[in-house]
């Protein structure tokens, strides 16, 4: 290889875009001065942009390579028994042991170096076997560490924008010479089952009368999407989409705040409650206790602390959640997918009612809200929440005050889940989602 140069760059994972050249592994987060670790509690992608035809500054002979280390600097690759996707058995065969991908892997693909590439990070493997080749497993999450590092490895670098320069680098601070690669973004999911194609506003309270004119971010085929595409406070607004799992069309809406990692029908009562006045620690308990009105009837007993811990509706989503240690896990997310389609359905009745077959306008999104914020106050009033017991029946009744029906949807997932109690998650949402 001429030139015999090798540049290895920990890739910036800060959602901040300031041009300044990233040399260090800081993990991801809303400003330069306030990152977050990267953790595989959370999925990332890396999407790469071609310059020149080039998706990395590499001279011929040359190459680039993505690879994941976990926190104590070992390679991480993928697990025969960690094949899950984000939310049913994989029915492909993705790479065993991949730790790395890049040039070497995806050069022969069609027009390589002429569309963006994106790799997706996360310790399962994603739903969708179009994506499952562009995929890097992040370490699998444990009680002592859950953190990672990420190097962009380049063989034969080149400047880029040097004009031949010999001070040139691609490190270098001057703009003009240098290519500035790219951040790894920390990436949203929209669950109610998992939705793709899902149109997401941020509504920061203008008045806009026609959802064709809002500026919207689409989930991708898996459900996600790249939370630094939103800028500012105001409500993430979710709408249409088709579910994954049942592959029926979506009709409801979904609210969250902007700082949500999570869109689904249980960030939308956390939302409303927030707006009824509750603090973070009233929210979360009142969420443990809907949540406890499934959790009970799946696990034969109360959610205790770890459980508790794992059920952050806005922070993870139940993929996420079963990749704990914690023993709670598996029956938390099954309780939050339970949760989700019979909250979802009453919210679907409760936006149709509104709206018709209209498009969205701030009229009949106000009026939505509204109505979203009085079931709010109906799972406030339900139950005892100095215990958080909660019970089925109340959570029924609550939903019923919505949408007629809604109660009985819930008993009968609930019943299917009993049935169902000793079934690991991917197993069981599988059924879930046939009785559905």
């Amino acid at each position: 290889m001429t030139a015999a140069t090798v540049a290895d760059v920990g890739l910036e994972a800060n959602l901040a875009s300031d041009g300044t050249y990233p040399q260090t592994s800081k993990g991801i987060g809303k400003s330069r001065k306030h990152p977050e670790d990267l953790s595989s509690q959370h999925d990332y992608s890396i999407t790469f942009t071609p310059e020149n035809s080039k998706l990395a500054p590499i001279n011929q002979p040359g190459s680039w390579s993505v690879t994941v280390y976990d926190n104590d600097n070992f390679l991480v690759g993928t697990d025969k028994d960690n094949l899950n996707s984000f939310y049913l058995k994989n029915e492909f065969d993705p790479t065993t042991g991949v730790y790395s991908l890049g040039s070497n892997q995806f050069d022969y693909a069609e027009n390589y170096g002429e569309v963006d590439l994106s790799i997706t990070l996360a310790s399962t493997s994603p739903g969708s076997s179009s994506t499952g080749q562009y995929w890097l497993s992040t370490p699998a999450e444990s009680r002592r560490n859950d953190q990672f590092n990420v190097i962009l490895r380049l063989y034969n670098p080149t400047p880029t924008r040097a004009n031949g320069c010999k001070d040139a680098s691609i490190f270098s601070q001057n703009s003009d010479q240098r290519r500035t690669p790219p951040f790894i973004k920390k990436l949203g999911t929209t669950t109610n089952g998992p939705l793709q194609f899902v149109r997401i506003h941020l509504d920061k309270g203008e008045r806009v009368h026609d959802w064709s004119e809002l500026d919207t971010v689409i989930t991708d085929e898996n459900g996600q999407y790249a939370q630094s595409s939103f800028a500012g406070e105001g409500t993430l607004v979710f709408h249409g989409g088709t579910d994954i799992l049942t592959g029926q069309p979506y009709e409801g809406l979904l609210l969250a705040d902007a700082e949500s990692n999570v869109i689904s029908p249980l960030t939308t009562i956390d939302w409303a409650l927030q707006r009824n006045g509750h603090s973070e620690q009233s929210r979360d308990q009142i969420i443990d206790g809907i949540v406890n009105a499934a959790y009970e009837g799946l696990s034969g007993t109360m959610m205790n602390e770890h459980a508790k811990e794992l059920n952050a509706v806005t922070h993870t989503a139940p993929h996420q959640v079963i990749r704990s240690s914690f023993r709670e896990a598996q029956d938390v997310a099954k309780s939050q997918a339970i949760l989700n389609r019979a909250i979802g359905r009453a919210l679907t009745g409760l936006w149709q009612n509104i709206n018709g077959h209209d498009l969205l306008d701030v009229n009949k999104l106000d009026k939505y809200k509204s109505a979203v914020i009085n079931l709010a106050k109906e799972f406030e009033a339900i139950g005892n929440l100095n215990s958080n017991s909660f019970r089925d029946a109340d959570v029924a009744q609550a939903l019923d005050f919505v949408q007629s029906g809604s109660g009985a949807a819930l008993r009968s997932l609930l019943s299917i889940g009993t049935e169902m109690r000793d079934m690991d998650y991917c197993s069981f949402i599988e059924l879930l989602s046939a009785e559905a």
